[in-house]
């Protein structure tokens, strides 16, 4: 009996003293951290009996640490003072959503009981050590959103208990590991925004058990892989946004679960495989920004569930399906920027969900259909740039959801005053280059929203009206090329346009000194061609505000609209970096292109803004080329402020690596300005 309790001291002394050992290592942790983080973790004290208490901390029965949960604390300091090995007993370490950064501690792989690693959303660096092949228990590593490099560790390959995988938003890079086959159990696998290269090694198809695969936003080339359609399990799978090639692999229909298929932004060529038809699962399909050819299969009729669907921005021919009117689901369907022929189906009217119709820039023709809107729910209608002709269609006359709509570019015709209806939503309306006739006499009052109203190169006739005024928000108005007659009217002043376009019409008198002064006050910052009357001599003065007005204004007072847009570059960019960037401007003619090329675009923007990621990094990527061709010191490689407007609607280009390794000279290169 004696030896029974002597042998329970020395266990309790031996417990005791690891739990003493476990608090001094945190509390000597703590210690390394910024005040702000001393003061979160305040209950951290070497007064407590012991850290089962602390915030964040959580024990076995033994008084051992069992883990370390510290989301979204506000924490700040780096890892290389909690000594890990320490705590053999862990196994639930999370420090997701704070301000760690340094590298990741090289003896991790002593946490042989983890389950649980989650370091994602912080600002670790460095790579990932061979030593992580040592977790053999665990079942979920997160180190997502973060600024890890190198190559995965091939010993990733023993975390065979493994089911959950999240290394996305980083700067890793090299091949995917061939040992990821070994992860049998994987259910997500996420490997997107990095800068992974070569092929998708085909033994990807073992991962009978993933269901959420996400490789996209790299650099992965090669074909898909036919194995791919073995992962019979997966709902999510994304390989956009990389430079695959090769077809479509027709075993993609054996993903009969699949909900979200992203196979847009990649170089992919011949046919969409009719097997796709088999995905009756999906609900948001992407194929668009590829190369794909031929017809659109008639089985994407069996898709009855897809709310999306993007083919767009492919070398599609041959008509629409009439099956496409089987998407009852569909609230967003894009076919633009293809050559598709013929005529669109009427089975089209059968699509009472939809929200999103663009058919642009194809070589449609025929009539619009005439329930477009018989559901009443379209708000984005793009058929502009194709070969559509007779008169606007009953239903769009009479949809009052409507907020974008661009027909311009057609052989359209109709009463301009009769075939449009009230759309109290619509902020954009392009009917330019078309066949509409008739005169402006709309109730300007319920075009409360509108901010862009293009009507250039019709037969319009009749005089402006006066209650245009009513639009408040028009910005842009465009009536030229027409056979209106009259005088402008002075309460056009009351808007707060920055472009009038009227030229080549028949108006008389001069410009209204309240339009000229209300413009000159909105927009002279933006340039001095500010109302564009190319047929008249009622030019306004130069009232250009020094430090946007363009540079050739400097040896010639010939004014024009691309002063205007040299100005929108400048102001574009003073939003873009927070300031203004006249000595930012003058130094690019003077540097070197070396000297761009080691410039970090993300050390030119404005400092108080966040890095931006995923769509808001392309984004501003996007917007900032744009604004450096404005900038070109040649006018004529400028673009027009037609083009550039258009330019702002399009849709923005997927990144090829991450925002924070983009140069200057990139942007540069793209549009002339470097060398």
């Amino acid at each position: 009996m004696l030896v029974i309790i002597l042998f329970f001291h020395v266990l309790t002394f031996a417990s005791t003293t690891a739990i003493q050992t476990q608090a001094n290592a945190l509390l000597k942790w703590k210690a390394s951290l910024d005040n702000q983080s001393q003061f979160v973790l305040s209950s951290w004290s070497a007064t407590s009996a012991t850290p089962c208490h602390w915030f964040g901390i959580h024990c076995h029965k033994d008084k051992s640490i069992s883990a370390i949960r510290l989301v979204d604390s506000h924490l700040e300091g780096t890892l290389q003072n909690l000594d890990l090995l320490l705590f053999p007993k862990l196994i639930y370490f999370n420090l997701r959503n704070n301000s760690f950064h340094g590298n990741l501690p090289s003896h991790i792989g002593n946490l042989s009981k983890l389950n649980v690693f989650d370091l994602s959303i912080n600002l670790i660096s460095g790579i990932i050590p061979q030593g992580v092949g040592v977790l053999s228990s665990v079942t979920y590593f997160d180190l997502s959103i973060n600024l890890l490099s190198g190559s995965i560790p091939t010993s990733i390959g023993n975390l065979t208990k493994l089911s959950v995988l999240k290394l996305h938003v980083n700067q890793f890079s090299g091949p995917i590991p061939q040992q990821l086959r070994t992860l049998t159990f994987l259910t997500i696998l996420s490997l997107s925004y990095n800068n992974f290269s070569s092929s998708i090694p085909a033994s990807i198809g073992n991962l009978t058990k993933v269901s959420t695969l996400y490789l996209h936003t790299n650099q992965l080339s090669g074909s898909i892989p036919q194995e791919v359609g073995m992962l019979r399990s997966v709902t999510d799978l994304k390989l956009s946004d990389n430079q695959l090639t090769g077809a479509i692999p027709a075993s993609i229909g054996n993903l009969t679960k699949v909900s979200t298929l992203y196979l847009h932004a990649n170089r992919l060529s011949g046919s969409i495989p009719w097997e796709v038809g088999l995905l009756r699962s999906v609900t948001d399909l992407e194929l668009s920004d590829n190369q794909l050819t031929g017809a659109i299969p008639a089985s994407i009729g069996n898709l009855t569930k897809v709310s999306t669907l993007y083919v767009h921005t492919n070398q599609l021919s041959g008509s629409i399906p009439w099956e496409v009117g089987k998407l009852r689901s569909i609230t967003d369907l894009e076919l633009s920027h293809n050559q598709l022929t013929g005529a669109i189906p009427a089975s089209i009217n059968n699509l009472t969900l939809l929200e999103t119709l663009e058919i642009y820039e194809n070589r449609l023709g025929g009539h619009l259909p005439n329930d477009i809107c018989l559901g009443g729910q379209l708000q984005h209608f793009s058929a502009m740039r194709n070969n559509f002709t007779g008169p606007i269609p009953r239903s769009l006359k009479n949809c009052s959801s409507l907020r974008r709509i661009r027909l311009e570019r057609n052989q359209l015709t109709g009463n301009i005053s009769q075939d449009f209806g009230i759309y109290p939503h619509l902020n954009y309306l392009d009917l330019s280059d078309n066949k509409f006739y008739g005169e402006l006499s709309w109730k300007w009052e319920d075009f409360h929203n509108l901010s862009t109203l293009k009507i250039s190169k019709n037969n319009v006739s009749g005089t402006i009206p006066s209650e245009l005024c009513k639009a408040t928000q028009l910005h842009l108005l465009d009536l030229s090329s027409n056979h209106l007659v009259g005088n402008i009217p002075k309460k056009l002043g009351k808007l707060q346009l920055f472009y009038l376009y009227l030229g080549n019409n028949k108006i008389s008198g001069d410009i209204p000194k309240e339009i000229d002064s209300e413009l000159e006050a909105h927009v002279s910052d933006f340039g001095t061609a500010r109302l564009l009357m190319p047929d008249t001599s009622n030019w306004t003065a130069f009232a250009g505000t020094f430090g946007y007005t363009a540079p050739e204004l400097a040896y010639t007072m010939v004014v024009n609209e691309k002063c205007d847009v040299y100005s929108f570059g400048v102001v574009a960019l003073e939003i873009i970096m927070g300031t203004h960037p006249g000595d930012f401007i003058s130094s690019l003619s003077s540097s070197s292109a070396a000297t761009n090329q080691q410039t970090l675009w993300k050390d030119v923007i404005d400092q108080c803004l966040q890095i931006p990621q995923k769509r808001d990094a392309e984004g501003l990527i996007y917007v900032s080329k744009l604004a450096f061709a404005c900038l070109s010191m040649n006018p004529q490689s400028r673009p027009t402020m037609e083009q550039v407007s258009s330019k702002l609607v399009a849709k923005w280009h997927p990144l090829t690596k991450p925002f924070s390794e983009i140069k200057l000279g990139e942007l540069l290169l793209q549009d002339g300005q470097a060398g």
